[in-house]
């Protein structure tokens, strides 16, 4: 997918369909004149303007691969530097309402999505999250751009997926700034291979830890920061992240932006307090 900018397209038909308006004038001038033949030859001083017209439309072409347009372009190039016999300016015109036909047979096979902008706000935004976010979780600036892209196009439930995968990215760099350890079956198990359960009970122990603190603005502060960190873990995997992974429901476009707020407010949470 990528950005299709309309008018650009517009403004090279437009180019061409000026041009071809220039060369139907001299091919009727020729025609009515019985002591002139006809050009075999586009004129100097008419060539450069043709063949920068046809390169416009050559780059939007090429852009959207519209495969039978830039086949026609290419016979037309051939009539800008060889000529033709009867008459390069009536081969011209005739080319260009060839490629009328071309485009409209291209365009057809193509699927073009309209997004509004409000919605395009959303769209390939690398810091989506901000420029702090972006910073300190670069593993999940992929995930958050896509985020944004499925809610700009309506795929509501995809971009709550990826947003799970953001908040895990999350909630495993919280696990290792509180030294979380675990195990499975009696070994050593890395954070990066831990299921969220196990990861959110390591970090709970690491509460549970805090509580055995001494009385004062140490044990306070510790247990402030770790309680609002495991609740968000907790609350996004028992909401969100279970519905997503078992396939239970579809999300509209009220939840996916709740989630996206969630899990923003999460990463930031974790971006001002490690």
């Amino acid at each position: 997918m990528f950005k299709f900018r309309l008018f650009d397209l517009l403004h090279a038909t437009w180019a061409l369909e000026v041009v071809q308006e220039e060369s139907h004038k001299k091919r009727e001038t020729a025609s009515d004149t019985a002591d002139i033949p006809l050009a075999t030859k586009i004129a100097d001083s008419d060539l450069l303007l043709y063949k920068d017209t046809v390169n416009l439309m050559r780059e939007q072409c090429e852009r959207l691969e519209l495969e039978s347009t830039l086949d026609q372009l290419e016979r037309i190039d051939t009539t800008l530097e060889l000529g033709a016999l009867r008459g390069a300016y009536s081969t011209f015109t005739n080319q260009v309402q060839q490629v009328w036909e071309c485009l409209k047979t291209d365009l057809d096979k193509r699927v073009f999505i309209f997004i509004t902008p409000v919605e395009a706000k959303y769209h390939k935004q690398e810091r989506l999250f901000g420029n702090e976010i972006y910073e300190s979780f670069p593993d999940a600036r992929s995930d958050i751009q896509d985020a944004g892209n499925c809610l700009s196009v309506g795929l509501y439930t995809a971009s709550v997926f990826h947003l799970m995968r953001v908040a895990e990215f999350g909630l495993r760099k919280l696990a290792k700034r509180l030294h979380v350890k675990l195990t499975d079956k009696g070994k050593p198990l890395h954070v990066e291979y831990a299921t969220w359960d196990k990861v959110i009970t390591g970090c709970k122990k690491q509460i549970d830890s805090a509580r055995q603190l001494p009385m004062g603005k140490q044990k306070d502060a510790k247990l402030n920061l770790y309680s609002d960190s495991a609740d968000h873990c907790l609350f996004m995997k028992d909401v969100w992240r279970n519905n997503i992974s078992h396939t239970r429901k579809p999300y509209s476009h009220h939840e996916a932006m709740a989630v996206l707020e969630r899990v923003r407010d999460f990463m930031r949470f974790l971006s001002a307090s490690f």
